[in-house]
């Protein structure tokens, strides 16, 4: 790894952080920021979200230098990094980042394939002159203008005097155009890939059905995408290029999967909507059958009652004829055969007679109907008149 170019951290969170620089970053490439020990001394892997310009600054000589402002996000960050990523965020409050605390920030990058190949790093003071040669591109571009840039790299002159200095100035700044065009090639292929991807996933929203669903959504990623193509060819807009393209790929698949949702939803809806019915059809035929039900109850019941009148008439008929009966059976007076005891008859020998039962077993009627007369003794003595009651 080596140093690539000092940074001023502007934010910094659990999750990425906001740097301010002078040299443009690449969101392709694998880069590493290293805090100073003064917020935590922590070295973060890190993956380039967003890089633009942020302004210009203003050098004691007249110079102005572009100012960028990029966001990261930390990628492959340990449990300990998180601790200690932790304890800096409460030390130092979000948005009270003092500059002196956060000066010395730097961002590391892999070193060039040439390099690495050999296994050495690049030379410091050969990488202190590749920057100073960036930036002097920049502040010809910022001081010049695009049409002036353009004259000045296209025209010049080799007579005497004033002449001679625009020539040399003409390759001067060809030369810097040649290192700075070589140092963006590999971010403008890899620029070229994104923009194919953001356009696969544009497709893959406008087959969701993004359009109609999420209309919002799919006209910014499409917008977003007509942007990035159109900023592709301008080596002043790459920063803005990549941030496009990397919205029209967001966009596009947040669409995507916004109407893929509403696709869910409105099936659930259309369940829902489905199992209502098929409730309310069962509600129906259950309180159809539970009227049926009743219906039947009350003509039971009404059965019953009726039935239950019968019965009652027919009792108090039954106790009617009883007790016309009884008072048939007061009016007529009963009469009894009778019998005279002779001696050594006993209550099993009169039972036993034929004209009384011929049965002795039945003596218990006659004793029963002569209590009166016969005793406890169940004895009867000759001259005594028993009642013998109809077999």
């Amino acid at each position: 790894m080596r140093a690539i170019l000092d940074a001023r951290l502007l934010d910094l969170s659990m999750t990425g952080a906001r740097i301010t620089h002078r040299t443009p970053l690449c969101p392709e490439v694998p880069y590493t920021l290293e805090l100073p020990p003064s917020p935590g001394g922590l070295v973060l892997p890190i993956q380039v979200i967003r890089s633009t310009v942020g302004g210009t600054e203003h050098r004691p000589a007249g110079q102005r230098l572009a100012r960028y402002e990029s966001a990261l996000a930390f990628v492959g960050v340990t449990a300990e990094q998180q601790a200690t990523l932790a304890r800096v965020l409460e030390q130092h409050p979000r948005g009270r980042w003092h500059p002196q605390a956060t000066g010395g920030l730097r961002v590391l990058a892999p070193a060039s394939r040439g390099t690495a190949r050999r296994g050495v790093q690049a030379d410091p003071p050969e990488a202190a002159r590749l920057q100073g040669v960036r930036g002097g591109l920049h502040r010809a571009a910022e001081q010049c203008g695009p049409q002036a840039w353009y004259n000045l790299v296209a025209r010049g002159s080799r007579s005497e005097g004033k002449g001679a200095t625009m020539y040399r100035a003409r390759f001067s700044v060809l030369g810097i155009l040649i290192l700075e065009t070589l140092a963006l090639a590999g971010c403008g292929s890899q620029l070229s890939q994104r923009v194919e991807e953001s356009r696969a996933a544009l497709e893959m929203a406008r087959a969701a059905g993004a359009p109609a669903r999420s209309p919002r959504q799919f006209e910014v990623a499409e917008e977003a995408l007509k942007r990035s193509e159109a900023l592709m060819g301008n080596p002043f807009g790459f920063s803005e290029a990549q941030y496009q393209v990397a919205l029209g790929k967001a966009m596009a698949l947040c669409s995507a999967a916004t109407a893929k949702l509403q696709v869910e939803v409105e099936k659930a809806q259309a369940g829902a909507l489905a199992t209502r019915a098929q409730a309310e059809r069962f509600q129906i035929q259950a309180q159809a059958a539970v009227d049926r039900l009743q219906a039947r109850l009350r003509a039971t019941e009404e059965t019953a009652g009726a039935a239950q009148a019968r019965a009652e008439r027919a009792e108090a008929q039954l106790a009617e004829l009883k007790q016309q009966a009884v008072d048939a059976s007061r009016s007529q007076p009963t009469t009894y055969p009778r019998y005279v005891v002779k001696k050594g008859d006993t209550l099993p020998n009169i039972a036993a007679r034929p004209e009384v039962y011929g049965d002795a077993t039945q003596w218990k009627r006659i004793y029963e109907a002569n209590q009166d007369i016969i005793g406890r003794d169940y004895k009867v003595r000759p001259g005594q008149v028993l009642m013998i009651p109809k077999p």
